[in-house]
């Protein structure tokens, strides 16, 4: 077992991250079906931001796995984890955003409970950015939804 200083179990923190990476590469899919059925340009355009960020952000989560576990990942994700497949992918767009937007939610949230139980820095601080990877996510996808995100949100600082 290596010692990567965290104060919760390694193999907890690579149950953890093999659900992260899972879940990113549903939300690869996901995204990737949406785009198919969006028609305006703007928001095509957006989606595949999205889709660059997510594939940038599922590499992310892999290094982060190989620096913690030294191998690649595999298996299943833990019960419980946070799941794409669970938004109906027939709905109306809007129902579809609404609900990523939540599950995207969820993720950032994930991300900072898991900085906040690690004594290493540096993986404190590469969860700290993928949180705000999601939070950046989040202001972009509230800017495809018809009704924009509501007050408080920020606009992701990639635009």
């Amino acid at each position: 077992m290596n010692n990567s200083g965290l104060d919760i179990d390694n193999t907890r923190i690579e149950e953890l991250l093999k659900s992260a990476i899972v879940t990113a590469t549903e939300a690869l899919k996901f995204y990737t079906e949406l785009l198919e059925v969006v028609s305006s340009e703007g928001q095509r355009q957006k989606l595949r931001k999205i889709t660059q960020l997510k594939t940038k952000h599922r590499a992310t989560l892999e290094g982060l796995y190989v620096m913690v576990t030294l191998e690649k990942p595999e298996g299943l994700p833990p019960k419980g984890a946070v799941s794409f497949g669970e938004i109906d992918s027939t709905g109306e767009i809007e129902t579809r955003l609404a609900a990523v937007i939540g599950v995207e939610e969820k993720i950032r949230h994930y991300y900072q409970e898991l900085s906040k139980r690690t004594d290493d820095r540096e993986l404190k601080h590469l969860l700290m950015m993928l949180a705000e990877e999601e939070r950046s996510l989040v202001g972009l996808l509230w800017e495809l939804t018809a009704t924009g995100p509501p007050r408080g949100v920020v606009k992701p600082r990639f635009l």
